[in-house]
């Protein structure tokens, strides 16, 4: 837990991550924390849900990604939708997507397609200055 110190404060002012009374030293007067190790794990905690989003979205952009070259390398240019969500392509997680017409141009980094109702079409890999 936090740190004690002889000189505890007199309002009460109690740390915000193992609640042990915030000790004047010094320093600031309206610190938040005992010691530097509950800062960092209050800190922590507060932004691991988002780190979990994150890395859940890095890791499907990935799978989605790994799917449509695998796609793309077979020369398969359309795949019904049903089809691509069954080989695990998650149509709800891209880089970019723009509506067109009736149906949605969706990319996945350099890879794109066409999303209507019942299919993914003109599934391409862009030519970047950066490939190889």
């Amino acid at each position: 837990m936090g740190r004690r110190d002889s000189y505890e404060q007199e309002d009460g002012h109690n740390c915000l991550e193992c609640g042990e009374p915030v000790a004047l030293e010094d320093g600031r007067a309206d610190r938040k924390f005992c010691c530097v190790e509950c800062k960092n794990r209050y800190h922590y905690r507060r932004h691991r849900r988002l780190r979990m989003l994150k890395d859940r979205i890095r890791g499907t952009l990935d799978r989605n990604y790994e799917i449509l070259d695998g796609l793309v390398k077979l020369g398969v240019t359309a795949v019904d939708r049903n089809e691509a969500m069954l080989m695990g392509l998650d149509l709800t997680v891209m880089t970019s997507c723009y509506h067109v017409k009736g149906h949605l141009e969706c990319a996945c980094y350099d890879i794109t397609y066409r999303l209507t109702d019942k299919k993914l079409s003109n599934i391409s890999k862009c030519l970047t200055k950066f490939a190889p």
